[in-house]
């Protein structure tokens, strides 16, 4: 077993707060924590930080600096008892260390997976990187899981925050890696706008791939048509309706002969004027030409009193399949 490193009191200010070398997200983080800050302030600190001492003498961050920000900045501490590695530690045990400590607590971001491994990849290569860490985080050790972790940071940045934070589906974040810029800007901005929850992101990324596939239409261009934008910019209309009416749009412009056939169908049903507690309904995707009709009853002597009028109008013969 690897001895654990030593637990040292640490003066906060030999600390290099400016030193990002180990930090997992390739963006500024908001620092502020109340609910943190809040438990140390009421018990100390209960999981001590990481720091790699340097030959300057001075620490790097390696986990911990939303704790240490809030020693130094909000209660005003002086020092801090942390879990000290040694100046000659390498890369890869430092990252493990790092890996170790993040999973005790949570599992990681698509975004930190992606960061974690950049890293790694400096001093192993995949195979090995994919053997290593890969089973840590519920994978299959292939290094096609790497692969497609990276392809991630190709994002811009604030696709990247949003995924980080979970507001972006990880699924729809890596099918949008696929499309080019003004596509992917189109459909991030549509999903910020209409605030899109994760089934939704995948269902509108779904639609508008199909759509632009069927007509070789872009989907930026899609999105930014006046039919769609007069959806979107709908005064009275919130997000939610705003949403609804989007697919429906593009459901009819993906399947015009079946929108048509609803469209008919609909004004039929308007037209024979039902009565209250009826309804029609054709079959699935109009594949046959079968209606059927649905009655509601309060219970069952109110349909035993309109069984009697209505079982004349019936035969036993079934109707045709």
């Amino acid at each position: 077993m690897t001895p654990s490193p030593p637990i040292k009191r640490i003066p906060l200010s030999r600390i290099d707060y400016e030193d990002t070398t180990y930090r997992l997200v390739p963006f500024p983080e908001d620092n502020e924590d109340s609910g943190l800050r809040q438990s140390i302030a009421r018990v100390g600190l209960l999981h001590p930080p990481i720091l790699l001492e340097n030959f300057t003498d001075s620490f790097h961050i390696v986990a911990g600096r939303k704790r240490l920000h809030i020693l130094r900045d909000s209660l005003a501490a002086r020092d801090c008892s942390c879990i000290v590695l040694p100046q000659d530690s390498d890369t890869l045990s430092i990252f493990s260390i790092l890996l170790e400590e993040i999973l005790l607590r949570r599992t990681l971001t698509p975004v930190e997976k992606a960061v974690f491994f950049t890293h790694i990849l400096q001093v192993v290569d995949r195979e090995q990187a994919a053997q290593q860490f890969l089973p840590l985080l519920g994978l299959a050790p292939s290094p096609y899981h790497i692969q497609k972790m990276l392809a991630l940071l190709d994002l811009e940045d604030q696709l990247l925050k949003d995924l980080h934070q979970g507001t972006l589906n990880e699924k729809t974040a890596h099918e949008m890696t696929r499309l080019p810029f003004k596509d992917r800007l189109a459909l991030y901005e549509t999903i910020k706008q209409l605030q899109l929850s994760v089934g939704k992101q995948q269902k509108l990324l779904l639609a508008c791939r199909e759509l632009s596939g069927r007509t070789r239409t872009a989907i930026g261009d899609i999105l930014s048509c006046p039919e769609v934008q007069e959806i979107l910019n709908h005064p009275q209309a919130n997000p939610p309706q705003k949403s609804t009416n989007l697919m429906t749009w593009l459901t009819q412009q993906r399947f015009p002969r079946l929108s048509a056939a609803e469209r008919k169908f609909k004004e039929f049903s308007t037209a024979v004027n039902l009565p209250a507690g009826a309804v029609l309904t054709h079959a699935l995707s109009f594949e046959k030409d079968v209606i059927t009709l649905s009655l509601l009853f309060k219970n069952e002597n109110d349909f035993l009193k309109s069984w009697q009028k209505m079982k004349t109008c019936f035969t036993n013969e079934l109707p045709p399949q």
